[in-house]
């Protein structure tokens, strides 16, 4: 892993400037799409392009930083991990998000310190110096200045050695010690001046030497270095560089009063921050912007800037925030004093442990002298000793029956549990065989039932058919007495009738008239039989249809 990343500095050389910045960019970018692998190299290459793309471009970094956290993390890679937090919380200190800045940086510098990664750790105290510094707590910021800057001599590593020079400069300049700032930047440029490819960081640090003479009063020296830095940065197209001369110059033109000079730099100057959003140079601008057209009595001009100014400094850093990084601070601190102490708890141990094995060297030394000095003495010794054991002995065996004892009482409510389960189920058994016999029964049931409807439908069809085949005979019978039987009858009336029309005899006429009320009962009791017969045949049909509906 580490001989791919050393590959991978080797063939992607120092970061350059201007063009040459771009076409970094570029190149990394075409072995980034070429290399999809989510490996240790894909990192180094998503690292230095955040690192590319750091001043100009910081959310494209911070992107970039992301993305080879989330790979570290899958391949588990610490250094990967530790490189990332760093990038990340550098995005956000570019665009004044201290407190985020902040939180990545302490858990960058956990991971470097667990995995003991020295140059992590020295750049990253580095970068924890720079949030205190833009924090204004230039104290803090020197204390973390000046370990980083012991580590990077260290670990020789020249180029970031000079860069931590030029932050102790600016961190005493902060604090208005000039000589001191003064001797901080002069160092620092004269490494920068050794190495190649340094051109935006020798900017910086002319602007930096230019702020202090400024504040000595030596305004025409400032304004040489001033202006070295502008026309320097105005090719490399470093914002930060851009930025900053300009904002140095309008202070000089506003202290020799020519405010208008001062106005046209500010205004450039807030325009390259906007473009990407370095807050606090956009909070500075706003505050000179306000002071210039205050001094020149433009009172409305001086409110608008005034309101901006507010506005962006309460974004960067109000007392919410300001706790929330002593907080962070504050665990950051305690987590490494654990590390510590956890060290030392180690390192305690194993002194133990020496001394405990000296004092048994010491102690067989002494018995083997012992011995030969005095046979009788080793012996009462080693009866001693035979004792302190059988003592400890007696003490571990009755732990063990202790332990045993309480295994045992655990296993008998383990044996309790497991009746308590078994005669549950014993029971969810019978219940489901009970279940299963008033299933059963319910099926006899249903099988009775079904077999009586059966028998019931055979029944009704054979009483239907009964009444069917009595209806036959009643309408057969029916008819007979309509017709067969009733036909004679009415001749008998008949033939009465014209009886009584002729002169007969009084015992004729007797018996006739007996003919005629017997012919005359009779056709009555047909007639009777004949209703009685319909009645029946109609209340039949009236059934049968109401059964038929149903």
């Amino acid at each position: 892993m580490s001989r791919n990343f050393l590959l991978l500095l080797l063939l992607i050389g120092p970061i350059g400037t201007g063009f040459a910045q771009k076409r970094l960019i570029d190149s990394l970018g075409s072995l980034l799409k070429r290399h999809t692998k989510e490996d240790s190299v894909r990192v180094s290459l998503l690292v230095h392009l955040a690192t590319a793309e750091m001043y100009d471009h910081p959310a494209t970094a911070g992107n970039y930083a992301a993305q080879a956290l989330s790979i570290s993390e899958k391949i588990k890679y610490g250094e990967g991990l530790a490189l990332s937090y760093r990038l990340i919380g550098n995005a956000f200190w570019a665009q004044a998000n201290q407190t985020a800045a902040l939180d990545n940086f302490l858990k960058g510098m956990k991971i470097a310190d667990s995995i003991n990664s020295e140059q992590v750790q020295a750049d990253l105290m580095g970068n924890l110096g720079m949030v205190y510094n833009d924090m204004s707590d230039y104290t803090s910021a020197l204390k973390y200045y000046k370990a980083s800057l012991t580590k990077q001599i260290e670990l020789k590593n020249k180029l970031r050695e000079a860069v931590m020079r030029l932050n102790m400069g600016n961190g005493y300049y902060r604090l208005k010690k000039a000589d001191s700032s003064l001797f901080y930047y002069n160092q620092s440029l004269v490494m920068l001046h050794q190495l190649k490819d340094t051109r935006t960081i020798i900017d910086l640090a002319n602007i930096g030497i230019g702020d202090v003479y400024a504040d000595l009063g030596k305004y025409d020296d400032a304004l040489q270095f001033y202006y070295k830095g502008k026309h320097s940065s105005d090719t490399t197209k470093h914002h930060r560089a851009m930025v900053h001369s300009r904002m140095s110059i309008a202070k000089v033109r506003m202290a020799r009063n020519q405010f208008t000079a001062a106005e046209k730099e500010l205004l450039e100057c807030l325009k390259f921050a906007q473009e990407v959003r370095l807050k606090t140079y956009i909070r500075d601008c706003y505050e000179l912007l306000y002071k210039s057209a205050q001094a020149q009595g433009h009172t409305r001009q001086s409110f608008d800037y005034f309101k901006s100014y507010n506005s962006c400094k309460d974004s960067i850093q109000n007392s919410s925030e300001v706790s929330r990084i002593a907080s962070l601070q504050l665990e950051y601190e305690m987590q490494k004093k654990k590390l510590e102490i956890d060290v030392l708890k180690k390192e305690s141990q194993i002194q133990t442990e020496e001394i405990k094995l000296k004092n048994s060297l010491l102690i067989m030394s002494a018995i083997v002298l012992l011995f030969i000095a005095a046979f009788l003495f080793f012996t009462f010794r080693g009866f001693q000793i035979q004792k302190s054991l059988s003592i400890q002995l007696a003490d571990r065996n009755k732990e063990i029956n202790r332990q045993r004892t309480e295994l045992e009482g655990q296993r008998d409510k383990v044996i309790t549990l497991n009746k308590e389960i078994r005669a549950q189920q014993n029971e969810a058994i019978l219940q489901r065989d009970s279940l299963a016999k008033k299933n059963q029964s319910i099926e006899t049931l249903n099988f009775q039932v079904t077999e009586t409807n059966q028998i019931l439908e055979e029944l009704v069809t054979k009483r239907t058919a009964v009444l069917q085949e009595q209806l036959k005979r009643l309408e057969e019978y029916a008819y007979i007495n309509a017709f067969k039987l009733r036909g004679p009858v009415a001749n008998i009336i008949g033939i009465v009738s014209l009886l009584k029309k002729e002169n007969l005899e009084e015992e004729e006429a007797k018996m006739v008239g007996y003919l005629k009320k017997s012919s005359d009962e009779l056709d009555r009791v047909i007639r009777s039989i004949s209703e009685t017969l319909q009645h029946g045949i109609t209340a039949y049909e009236k059934q049968n249809s109401e059964n038929g509906n149903k």
